[in-house]
């Protein structure tokens, strides 16, 4: 180990992956030389190395490093080890964070994909999809042309299932730390209740009117003439 400032593993009682790993593959063979709190000076590779551990009610924090000064002084090592253990409910908050937005992500996904999978197979035969690939175009084919309406409709929702996925995707990306590429803009509040209400057009065109959102001094309402008009007042 050439870096100076320790390499750490830190980990929590609630969880079964550690929070921080730069220990790797060494990780299960350090936390064996030093199964207790306290500190240890070994011999890696021809090399002395101390390897200490420190924890708390919830926390565990382990380090290993070569570096001269820590292998003579275990003070060192403590300080820093109490530091990352200091840090260890913040490092885990922003890792829980991070790890529902990335469940919420792929929920949305896997919804968006089970819909476009019930769309085809409300059209064709998943067992006929299966076969050959001639035997199976010539199959599609025939059920298109002999279902014209359901397959432009299918074709249209499939459309805006991928619209719907992308903007989960740009959504996350906005979301994930890039800071500097959101910026302020001003639209027309027409044109942006529209880019919303695309998605649901289908299903909102069949109904004569709806109030979508009220609070007081405010309402939002739309009228469904052939789904062109929304009024705020």
């Amino acid at each position: 180990m050439n870096e100076k400032f320790p390499k750490v593993s830190l980990w929590s009682n609630e969880r079964a992956e550690p929070l921080i790993d730069q220990l790797g593959i060494n990780l299960e063979k350090y936390r064996r030389m030093q199964s207790v709190e306290g500190s240890i000076v070994v011999v890696l590779d021809s090399r002395k190395t101390r390897i200490s551990r420190l924890s708390n009610d919830v926390y565990t924090v382990i380090s290993a490093s070569s570096d001269v000064d820590r292998v003579k002084s275990k003070k060192i090592m403590d300080s820093e080890l109490q530091v990352v253990l200091a840090a260890a409910p913040t490092i885990s908050a922003y890792t829980q964070r991070a790890e529902q937005r990335t469940r919420r992500l792929m929920h949305n996904l896997k919804s968006l994909t089970a819909k476009s999978s019930q769309e085809i197979f409300a059209l064709f035969h998943q067992q006929k999809l299966m076969a050959p690939y001639s035997e199976a175009l010539e199959y599609v084919e025939k059920e298109i042309r002999e279902t014209p309406s359901d397959a432009a409709r299918a074709m249209l929702s499939l459309l805006k299932y991928q619209a719907a996925q992308k903007a989960e995707y740009s959504a996350f990306d906005k979301l994930s730390g890039k800071i500097s590429s959101l910026q302020p803009e001003m639209h027309d509040i027409h044109r942006v209740l529209m880019n919303v209400f695309y998605s649901f057009s289908e299903i909102l065109s069949r109904i004569k009117s709806v109030s979508m959102w009220r609070r007081p001094g405010l309402e939002l309402y739309l009228t469904m003439s052939q789904f062109t008009h929304a009024y705020i007042f």
